[in-house]
């Protein structure tokens, strides 16, 4: 928010992943491209490890909901390495439209009064 509230950098009309905001300057330009990003990169980590799939961290708040012994089985379950393996591949294929909803939301959340999407 420094940056636009400087008027070194500027809300784009249009985003795409990593390229989140705009700036005259062709060297503060690059440093623009980095933020947006790691900006990117942290949300996209964010997102994937929510995810309830064995072995992201998101599968962890599954015992939560269950009994000592259900949540003992779940876990001799989820160690398996070819479950890892089957929740890394679904996790995959749905993170596109996890994240298809909350990537224009969250460059809206740096942008205060400008939306997308």
């Amino acid at each position: 928010r420094w940056g636009v509230a400087r008027g070194v950098y500027f809300p784009l009309d249009e985003i795409e992943f990593g390229k989140i905001v705009g700036c005259q300057s062709h060297f503060l330009a690059g440093v623009g491209f980095v933020l947006g990003m790691c900006f990117c990169m942290n949300m996209v980590m964010f997102l994937f490890n929510l995810l309830p799939f064995p072995p992201l961290d998101g599968s962890g708040i599954m015992i939560m909901f269950m009994n000592e012994e259900t949540a003992e089985k779940y876990l001799a379950i989820v160690h398996q390495p070819a479950v890892g393996l089957i929740g890394i591949l679904i996790a995959w294929k749905l993170f596109s439209l996890v994240l298809a909803p909350i990537f224009p939301f969250a460059v809206g959340l740096l942008y205060p009064g400008v939306s997308y999407g």
